[in-house]
């Protein structure tokens, strides 16, 4: 009897572990009871952070991700949980299930970081070495209560989304001014895409600002025109003298994907466009959310998710964010001026004048009669009427019927005389 009690305790206990109860055990929908989750790499921009019952959490693209046993860093350098703050882009590598995941590596990534100037408040807009950046009702400001109260001059750090021309939608604007500082030259950081590469002389651009690397620490990938990267350095002389330089062309090759940003580069015809360095394709099969198809433009903000495949991001859902996103002022093409034209002075009008019917010369009936007839009549045949005449030629009379090509008006000639 003892031996069947002890049997059956131990098949409870096992019921009971198998049904996930007893102390000790994961909360019930914690992220790491997901049992759907798969690899995937999402970027995007950190909506909020909580200090969760399981840990350190941040929600990114609609996804809860805990981050406690995650590697973070923050522009290349190491960082920690705390870090973590809204509005910050980040790129996260882990895995989730749709609504909760796990992260096993998170990377900050700012955009730019200097002196602010050229303040538009009613534009919602200021210059940050030499790029424009545009702030919005889902920007978040950290030190500052907004841009009405950024003062030129005044160091920020900048996290956003770039377009293709060097605007950067800020979704997070943190002053710097309360850091220490000393009498050395202040370091600031820019990124964006290389231009006008010079190998020889260790020079490139970033939109307007020159960057000079003869000194700098330089990333593992060759630097070439077109390559995203971040650079760190001092500005001497309107001149970022770097002291280092980090690749950001971190495109996703192959995986699951979920990335947010400004669409650039957009071909209707094929279906694709850019987002940062990232290709992505989109198909009958896409599904759109708060939008359509025919919303997608350059500069419209999008968040995509979907597959990877040698390089290539197969959308199969984009959701689209007109409102947040950035679309360049359209040139306005002069108008040439008009030469003014001289006025034509009115040319009275004429009355038109009948035409002349021309009068017909008169018929000489002695020069004809001598012509046509004094060779077999003589010079003295005459007295005959035009009508009788008419008749000889008519019947021939005599052989006069080769004088048929005479008019009746030299017959009449004729008679008359």
């Amino acid at each position: 009897m003892k031996k069947i009690s002890l049997m059956l305790y131990c098949i409870v206990l096992l019921m009971l572990a198998g049904c996930g109860g007893g102390a000790g055990s994961p909360d019930v929908g914690s992220n790491s009871n997901a049992t759907n989750s798969s690899a995937s790499v999402s970027k995007g921009t950190v909506a909020k952070t909580v200090a969760g019952t399981s840990g350190q959490e941040i929600t990114v693209n609609n996804v809860t991700y805990r981050t406690d046993s995650a590697t973070v860093t923050r522009n290349g350098d190491d960082a920690v949980n705390n870090d973590l703050k809204p509005g910050m882009q980040v790129k996260i590598t882990g895995s989730h299930d749709g609504s909760n995941g796990s992260a096993t590596r998170v990377e900050i990534e700012g955009q730019l970081e200097g002196t602010a100037g050229q303040i538009d408040a009613i534009n919602n807009t200021f210059v940050l070495l030499g790029q424009t950046v545009v702030v919005n009702n889902q920007t978040v400001f950290e030190g500052i209560a907004g841009i009405a109260s950024l003062a030129s001059g005044q160091r920020v750090e900048v996290y956003g989304l770039p377009d293709s021309n060097g605007t950067v939608v800020a979704t997070r604007v943190e002053s710097k001014d309360s850091k220490p500082q000393d009498s050395s030259p202040e370091t600031l950081y820019i990124s964006g895409s290389i231009s006008g590469l010079d190998s020889a002389g260790k020079t490139f651009s970033i939109g307007t600002i020159a960057v000079n690397y003869s000194t700098a620490t330089l990333p593992v990938q060759t630097l070439a025109n077109g390559l995203m990267v971040s650079v760190q350095g001092i500005l001497v002389n309107g001149v970022l003298k770097a002291t280092g330089i980090r690749s950001r062309d971190d495109h996703v090759e192959q995986g699951k994907a979920e990335l947010e940003g400004l669409v650039s580069g957009y071909d209707v015809a094929a279906g694709t466009f850019t987002l940062n360095s990232q290709q992505v394709k989109i198909t009958s099969a896409t599904i759109y959310e708060k939008g359509v198809v025919n919303d997608i433009a350059n500069g419209v903000k999008v968040e995509v998710k979907g597959s990877v495949v040698n390089g290539i991001l197969t959308a199969s859902r984009v959701e689209i964010d007109r409102e947040h996103g950035y679309t360049a002022p359209q040139p306005v093409t002069p108008v040439t001026p008009v030469t003014p034209v001289t006025p034509v002075t009115p040319v009275p009008s004429v009355t038109p004048v009948t035409p002349v019917t021309p009068v017909a010369p008169a018929l000489d009936g002695a020069a004809l009669y001598a012509q046509y007839c004094t060779g077999c009549h003589g010079s003295g045949k005459r007295g005959k009427s035009a009508s009788a005449t008419q008749n000889a030629i008519n019947s021939n009379r005599g052989g006069m019927g080769f004088l048929s090509t005479l008019t009746p008006g030299e017959i009449a000639a004729i008679a008359a005389w």
